[in-house]
């Protein structure tokens, strides 16, 4: 018996995820594709121009499923944004998702993403399928959003005369299409006499990561605008999401020691709230050692603050939940 369509999904995304090294796709694809290109660059450098052609046969066919992995988790990301990119991705999908009947199971019990089914269904074959799907998606032409596309490390730190990261789009468009027509011939055909030399092999690698990193920096404009990116605004987040976990706290401690206070236990409650923060303090200050002269120690430290805060938090709400229960339901 034939497999669903939901069932069919699920299981590639599945298997996908397991696949990668960090597990799911949201936020971390650009690494996962640049940290994969970045070896196959590193292997065919190792071959060398000299060496077997039939190894560079390789590249082609390895570089665009690479791409291929990219192009679906940052689609599946985009739409997993909202509206409106959510409604964009169904216009996009419509003709290959006219009966959701297997599919909302897997929305419902949450294995996979609206994202992730849009990405499974639509067409991804050729550099038109790249172009279609982003333009459709950011509702704008996504070739010149390309050639615009700027180093956003440069953007964030105002910089005055940012990074153009594609010198020409033509050329960038030209080298993938070749990527693609090679990676077509060679998975599908034996294709005996078509030779790929050693720079076939380097223009595939190089334009697929050139590509990855524009669309990489096209996010960082878009989709993530407002998400920190260099590690002060890393920091800063970081410890504005600390200081809402202990505002929360400090509330929920207030309610705690009135109970206290009623039960007449005030002074050993204040006794032990002290002694967990001795005690957190020197934890956070352990955890933090090996990052001492980092410029992420920040962030760390505040992510350490934070867990602590929110779990001291977990710890008086539960509290509170046994010695006024009727306060449950209030």
């Amino acid at each position: 018996m034939a497999k669903s369509l939901g069932a069919e999904i699920e299981t590639q995304v599945k298997s996908a995820r397991n696949r990668m090294e960090f597990g799911r796709i949201d936020g971390v694809e650009h690494l996962e594709a640049s940290k994969r290109l970045a070896q196959l660059d590193r292997s065919l450098q190792a071959i060398g121009p000299t060496g077997d052609q039939e190894l560079y046969r390789h590249f082609p066919v390895a570089t665009i499923a690479v791409l291929e992995g990219h192009f679906k988790a940052t689609v599946a990301t985009i739409i997993n944004e909202g509206s409106p990119y959510l409604e964009r991705g169904l216009a996009l999908a419509k003709d290959r998702l006219k009966s959701a009947t297997d599919v909302v199971p897997l929305l419902h019990r949450k294995a996979v993403t609206i994202g992730d089914v849009i990405a499974h269904v639509i067409p991804f074959n050729s550099v038109s399928s790249l172009e279609n799907a982003f333009s459709a998606l950011f509702d704008g032409d996504f070739k010149m959003m390309i050639a615009g596309a700027r180093n956003p490390y440069d953007m964030r730190n105002e910089c005055v005369t940012p990074c153009v990261l594609v010198p020409s789009v033509v050329d960038l468009w030209c080298a993938l299409s070749l990527a693609f027509e090679r990676r077509h011939i060679l998975a599908h055909e034996a294709a005996t006499k078509f030779l790929i030399s050693f720079e076939d092999a380097k223009a595939a690698v190089d334009s697929c990561t050139l590509f990855a990193s524009a669309l990489d920096a096209v996010m960082w404009s878009t989709i993530w605008r407002n998400e920190p990116l260099t590690q002060y605004e890393m920091n800063v987040a970081a410890w504005s999401r600390c200081k809402d976990v202990r505002v929360n706290l400090a509330a929920d401690l207030w309610k705690a020691l009135a109970v206290a206070t009623e039960n007449g236990e005030r002074v050993r409650f204040r006794r032990m709230h002290a002694a967990w923060k001795s005690f957190s303090k020197q934890w956070m200050d352990w955890e933090g050692e090996p990052f001492a002269m980092g410029s992420i120690r920040p962030m760390l430290a505040a992510i350490s603050q934070e867990r602590a805060l929110a779990a001291r938090r977990e710890a008086i709400q539960g509290w509170l939940s046994l010695m006024r229960p009727e306060d449950r339901s209030a």
